[in-house]
């Protein structure tokens, strides 16, 4: 949901009903051609995490110049969390084929909050448009026993994502549109030791 409460100030609610359902397959690890493979199922349902967002616009460009907006998004953590959810109890097979969920989380478990910077410029018949944002990930502590591990603090790193395009208008009906977005994401921790850095 968006609006507009000014001609510079638009607000934006999103409220997510999330389903999930994966099929895990899982053997052990030999060389033995009869070893048995085990067929996990699991599935999860409800609200998933809210987030609420608003967007300024800076300037009002004369000529040329492009408009630029700025951004704040929050985003909760209302759904149920991977720490939330029930694991395999089933101890011959956690030995043989590990530990798998038997209820999905709808929601990352983390607050998390997300500047970011636009620019848009309209040079007829395109539109260019450029952007960079940074999302903060608050980390938490768990202090619980999760699928059989004790989980302390958990910092899931934060990232930084540029992205850039153009829009043509072709005619009064039809347009088309080109863009590219890359994302940085930092390395995550669990009570201090990192794992290792992505890029998407």
């Amino acid at each position: 949901l968006r609006y507009g409460l000014t001609n510079r100030l638009e607000i934006e609610a999103k409220v997510p009903y999330v389903y999930r359902n994966d099929d895990t397959l899982s053997r052990p690890v030999n060389l033995e051609p009869s070893a048995e493979s085990k067929l996990f199922n699991a599935d999860g349902n409800g609200l998933g995490d809210i987030e609420l967002a608003a967007r300024y616009q800076l300037n009002l460009p004369r000529g040329n110049d492009p408009f630029y907006i700025a951004g704040l998004r929050f985003k909760a953590r209302n759904g149920t969390d991977p720490f939330e959810v029930d694991y395999s109890s089933d101890t011959t097979s956690a030995n043989a084929f590990g530990t798998f969920q038997t209820e999905l989380p709808t929601g990352s478990g983390f607050y998390s909050v997300q500047p970011s910077l636009s620019a848009v410029l309209a040079a007829d018949p395109a539109v260019f448009y450029g952007g960079i944002n940074y999302l903060w990930n608050m980390e938490r502590d768990v202090d619980k026993n999760v699928g059989g591990t004790f989980v302390g603090e958990v910092d899931p790193g934060d990232s930084i994502g540029i992205n850039l395009g153009m829009g043509l208008g072709l005619n009064e009906r039809s347009s088309f549109s080109l863009g590219y977005e890359h994302t940085w994401i930092d390395k995550s921790a669990v009570d201090g030791v990192s794992s290792a850095s992505a890029t998407s």
